[in-house]
C-alpha cells in the first residue's frame, strides 16, 4: 500500500472516531445549551455492498472504513459508552443492540466481527439507517447519553435484482421515516462519503439528506489525498479541538526518537497515542510495541498492556486517568525512517454556554452576555486558579457568510463572561471554547436568530416647529430619538434631503437648525441601519418670526392701562412673539425719559407729558424687525352737555334752590377724581358743596356762569350755564326731579322747555 493511501487510512479512521470522543454540537432550542459529553449511545452504520470492492474501481479499494471504524472504537473513553453496528448491503447482513463497551477487549471483539463482511450485493441505505434509528428510540431518556449514527458508505441506493424500481421505492420510504424518527429523538448522522477516485458521486446527494436533515456533518473523500483535508473539516466541526494533528518524528543514527506531552492541571480523563508508520506489515508494527515506551512525569514506565490497540498501519496506546505533568515518549526503529504521532485527549471537563436573553429574539447592535460554565466530574469546584489556567474564547459563525469572529472570555464567578453585539441580522453558530496548548474542549453550538430592530417614524410631518423641540438662543433643535420608533439606536445613521447652505445639522443625537431671516423650509430627515431599513420624517415649517399685534397705537383708553400718574401697557399685547421673551426692543423717542421699557412693560410718565408721537421696535432671535407706531394724548375730564343757557323773558325768579351733581355732569375717563371751581358765585348764591351744584334762585334775575372740572393730571373742562327769570323755575323744578330723571332725562327737559318757552 502507499504512503498517500496508508495516511488516508489513519486520518479518516481518527476522523470518524474523534467525532464521537468529544461529542457532537447540537442546536440548542433555547438560550443554554446542554453540556457536552464525551459518552455516546452509537450507531455504526457499515455498507458492505458490491460498490465498495477491494478491487480497483470499487468506491473504497483500501478498506478505509475498517480503518476508522478500529480507530473510532479505539479513541472512545475506556467505558462508559454504548456501541451498536448495522452491517448491510441490499439487506441487513448483521445488527447489534447498543451495549455497553468498557474495556479494550470489548472493543476487540467488536471489530473482528464487523471485519469478517466483504463486499457484494446492492445497497439499501434507507433500511439500513431506519434500522439503527430504531435501536437508539428512548436511548437518551434511559441514560441521558446523546445519540448519534455514524455512517460509513458510498451514499446511493441501488438495485439490479428483482423488481428494483419497487425497491429503491421502499428504501426511500424507509429513509423518510428514518429521518423523521431522528429528528423526533434528536438524534443525529454524521459519516464520510466514501468516493475515491470520484466513483461515489451519484451518492452524494442522498448522503446530504441524512447529515443536513439532522445538523449532522458531512464530508467527502474523492482522493486518498483529500483526506487529511476532510478530517480537518469534518474534525474541527464535530469535535472539540483536542487533537494536536500529526507530527512526525524522525529516528536517530542509533535508531531512536522521542517526544513530549504535556497533560493540564485540569479537564483530561484520558490522552491517546496514536503511531503511525509508512511502509510495515502488521508483524512489524507489532514488533515496534517492544521499542515503545511511555514516561510518566514522575520518570516511571507506564504498562499498557491491555490499553493498546494494533493495524498494520497504526498502534494506538490509551492513558486513562493520566498523571499531570510532562511525558514522554520514547521509539525505536530504523536509522531515518520516521513515524507520524498524534495526541488525541479526551477530556472530562465539559463546557455549556448560556446568554442572559430571556426570551424574543435577538436584536442587532444590542449587547448580550454570554456565559460558559465549566463542569468535570472528577473536580468537586471549578476553582477561580482552574479557570485562570486556561484560555476561553466565544466564536460566532454567521452561517450565511461563514464568516467567523471570536472574542475573548474572562472568568467571572466560576465561569467565563464575554458581552458581543450582533451587527447584522441573521443566523448564528455560538460556541465556547476553552483549553490550554493543544488540549481545548467546545461547547455545543447554541443557534442564534438575529432580526434588526423595528425602525419607524413615530411622526410623519412636522409643520410648526413650536410643537416640536425647543429654542436655544437663536438655535432651534430637536432630539432625533423623539422621531423616530427604535429600541436600540447604535448603528442607525440619519441624513438630510437639503441644509440650506448649512444652516441644517445633525449633531449629538440633535438637529439644529439656524433659520436666519428664512420664512420656510422643507427637507426631509432620514433614518437608515445596516439591515436596509429606512424610515422618513418630513418636515415642511413656516419659520415664526416677530410681528405687531395692532397695526398702531392712537388710543390710551383702549390699550394699557393707566396708574398713579402713569400708563404702561404690557410689551406681549403689541407684538406676536413665538419665541417668549426673546425679543429685543427700541424706542424712537423716549421724550427725555418719560418714556421707558422693562422687560415686560412700556411706560409713560404723565406728571408732565400729555402727549407722544414715537414707534416701538421689537427685533426677534433671527434679527426680523417689526415695528409700532404710537400717536397719542391723554385724554381729560368731560362734559355731558355743551351748555345750559336761556333768553331772559319776564318774571322774577321763583323761591327755591337749584342744585346740580356736577359728578352727573362730567366724567373723567381714566376715572380719577375732578375737582369743581365756579366762575362766579354771585354772591355766594352759587356754591359747590360736597361735588353738587347748588344756586339761590331767590332774588336772581339772570346768572351767568361756567363750572370747571379738573383732574390729577391738571386737565380740564368746562359747562357754560345760563340762568334766566324764564325759565328758573323749570329748571329748578327740573333738576329736583334729577334723582328721578337721571342726568340724560333732565337735559333732554331741559332742552324741551327751552323750545317751547321760545
Amino acid at each position: 500500500m502507499t504512503r498517500e493511501r496508508k495516511l488516508t487510512a489513519v486520518l479518516l479512521a481518527l476522523a470518524l472516531s474523534l467525532s464521537l470522543v468529544m461529542g457532537l454540537p447540537g442546536l440548542a432550542a433555547a438560550e443554554e445549551t446542554s453540556t457536552t459529553v464525551n459518552r455516546f449511545n452509537v450507531v455504526l452504520v457499515i455498507d458492505k455492498s458490491g460498490s465498495l470492492k477491494t478491487t480497483e474501481g470499487g468506491t473504497d479499494p483500501n478498506g478505509l472504513r475498517f480503518d476508522a471504524m478500529r480507530l473510532f472504537l479505539g479513541l472512545l473513553t475506556e467505558r462508559g459508552n454504548n456501541v451498536g453496528a448495522v452491517v448491510f448491503d441490499e439487506k441487513i447482513r448483521y445488527e447489534s443492540e447498543p451495549q455497553p463497551v468498557n474495556s479494550m477487549d470489548d472493543k476487540k471483539a467488536l471489530i473482528r466481527e464487523l471485519e469478517a463482511f466483504a463486499p457484494s450485493y446492492d445497497t439499501d441505505i434507507g433500511g439500513a439507517v431506519l434500522r439503527a434509528t430504531e435501536m437508539l428510540e428512548g436511548m437518551k431518556e434511559e441514560n441521558g447519553l446523546p445519540c448519534m449514527i455514524l455512517l460509513l458508505t458510498d451514499g446511493k441506493t441501488d438495485f439490479t435484482r428483482g423488481d428494483a424500481l419497487e425497491r429503491k421505492r421502499e428504501s426511500w420510504k424507509n429513509a423518510e421515516e428514518a429521518l423523521k424518527r431522528a429528528k423526533e429523538e434528536g438524534i443525529t448522522i454524521s459519516g464520510i462519503l466514501l468516493n475515491v477516485d470520484k466513483k461515489g458521486d451519484a451518492g452524494r446527494a442522498e448522503f446530504e439528506t441524512y447529515t443536513q436533515g439532522t445538523h449532522g456533518t458531512f464530508e467527502e473523500v474523492a482522493r486518498p489525498e483529500d483526506l487529511a483535508a476532510a478530517f480537518r473539516g469534518f474534525y474541527s466541526i464535530i469535535n472539540n479541538t483536542v487533537y494536536t494533528g500529526a507530527q512526525r518524528v524522525a529516528f536517530s543514527d542509533q535508531g531512536k526518537a522521542e517526544f513530549f506531552f504535556t497533560v493540564p492541571s485540569f479537564g483530561v480523563e484520558e490522552v491517546n497515542v496514536v503511531v503511525e508508520h509508512e511502509t510495515a506489515p502488521g508483524d512489524d508494527m507489532l514488533n515496534a510495541l517492544v521499542g515503545l515506551e511511555i514516561i510518566a512525569p514522575d520518570g516511571s514506565t507506564y504498562d499498557y498492556a491491555g490499553h493498546e490497540l494494533v493495524s498494520s498501519r497504526y498502534i494506538l496506546v490509551k492513558i486513562p486517568t493520566p498523571a499531570v505533568g510532562e511525558w514522554r515518549v520514547s521509539l525505536t526503529g530504523e536509522p531515518e525512517d520516521w513515524v507520524d504521532v498524534t495526541m488525541v485527549y479526551n477530556a472530562s471537563m465539559s463546557i455549556s454556554i448560556a446568554s442572559d436573553k430571556e426570551s424574543g429574539v435577538y436584536r442587532a447592535y444590542s449587547p448580550y452576555t454570554f456565559t460558559a460554565a465549566i463542569t468535570d466530574p472528577g473536580v468537586e469546584h471549578v476553582t477561580k486558579e482552574n479557570l485562570e489556567s486556561m484560555n476561553a474564547v466565544l466564536s460566532v459563525e454567521n452561517l450565511s457568510t461563514g464568516d467567523v469572529r471570536e472574542y475573548a472570555m474572562t472568568p467571572v464567578d466560576g465561569a467565563y463572561t464575554c458581552d458581543i453585539s450582533f451587527l447584522k441580522n441573521g443566523d448564528y453558530f455560538v460556541t465556547a471554547q476553552a483549553g490550554l496548548g493543544s488540549f481545548k474542549v467546545r461547547s455545543e453550538s447554541m443557534e442564534v436568530s438575529v432580526e434588526p430592530w423595528p425602525l419607524v417614524a413615530k411622526v410623519n410631518n412636522i409643520t410648526d416647529i413650536l410643537q416640536y423641540g425647543r429654542f436655544v438662543g437663536d438655535c432651534w433643535e430637536l432630539e432625533i430619538s423623539d422621531l423616530f420608533g427604535v429600541a436600540d439606536a447604535s448603528g442607525i445613521q440619519y441624513t438630510l434631503s437639503e441644509d440650506y447652505d448649512g444652516a441644517l445639522t445633525l449633531e449629538d443625537g440633535k438637529l439644529r437648525a439656524r433659520f436666519g431671516d428664512m420664512d420656510a423650509a422643507s427637507f426631509v430627515l432620514t433614518a437608515s441601519d445596516l439591515m436596509g431599513q429606512s424610515a422618513n420624517v418630513y418636515f415642511d415649517v413656516k419659520v415664526p418670526h416677530v410681528s405687531a399685534a395692532v397695526d398702531s397705537v392712537t388710543s390710551m383708553l383702549s390699550a394699557g392701562r393707566f396708574g398713579d400718574h402713569s400708563w404702561e401697557m404690557e410689551l406681549s399685547e403689541l407684538f406676536r412673539d413665538p419665541m417668549e421673551h426673546s425679543l429685543k426692543y427700541e424706542l424712537s423717542d423716549d421724550y427725555g425719559g418719560q418714556i421707558s421699557l422693562t422687560d415686560t412693560t412700556l411706560e409713560m410718565d404723565l406728571h408732565e407729558l400729555r402727549e407722544a408721537q414715537f414707534s416701538l421696535s421689537a427685533t426677534d432671535i433671527f434679527g426680523v424687525q417689526a415695528e409700532l407706531p404710537f400717536d397719542l394724548k391723554v385724554p381729560g375730564p368731560q362734559a355731558s352737555v355743551g351748555e345750559i343757557s336761556e333768553t331772559i323773558k319776564t318774571g322774577p325768579f321763583q323761591d327755591g334752590t337749584l342744585e346740580i351733581n356736577l359728578n352727573g355732569v362730567f366724567r373723567d375717563p381714566k376715572g380719577t377724581a375732578m375737582r369743581y371751581t365756579l366762575s362766579d358765585d354771585f354772591g355766594g348764591k352759587a356754591v359747590i358743596e360736597n361735588n353738587v351744584l347748588k344756586v339761590n334762585c331767590k332774588g336772581l334775575k339772570k346768572a351767568e356762569f361756567t363750572v370747571k372740572a379738573t383732574d390729577e393730571y391738571d386737565l380740564s373742562a368746562e359747562l357754560p350755564l345760563v340762568l334766566t327769570e324764564k325759565n328758573m323755575t323749570g329748571v329748578y323744578a327740573l333738576y329736583a326731579l334729577a334723582p328721578v330723571l337721571g342726568v340724560a332725562g333732565a337735559v333732554t327737559l331741559i332742552t324741551h322747555l327751552r323750545k317751547k318757552n321760545q
